[in-house]
């Protein structure tokens, strides 16, 4: 799974578009920006086969859940 994370990235992950933020100059504000992201999600077999498709087996690149 860390290979497919590492080898997608430019496909899923999001563009921060940084701004300045506001009071002290070294404040940093932003945000993500996933117009162009495509999701990417996978599973095992095993997790599959064990609690089906409908179930919490599905993982999102990107995602800590």
């Amino acid at each position: 799974m860390t290979t497919v994370l590492k080898g997608t990235r430019q496909v899923w992950a999001g563009d921060h578009q940084a701004r300045r933020g506001y009071g002290s100059s070294e404040e940093r504000d932003g945000y993500w920006d996933f117009t162009d992201a495509i999701p990417v999600l996978f599973t095992t077999l095993d997790r599959l086969q064990a609690s089906g498709p409908h179930a919490a087996v599905w993982w999102r690149c990107g995602h800590r859940q």
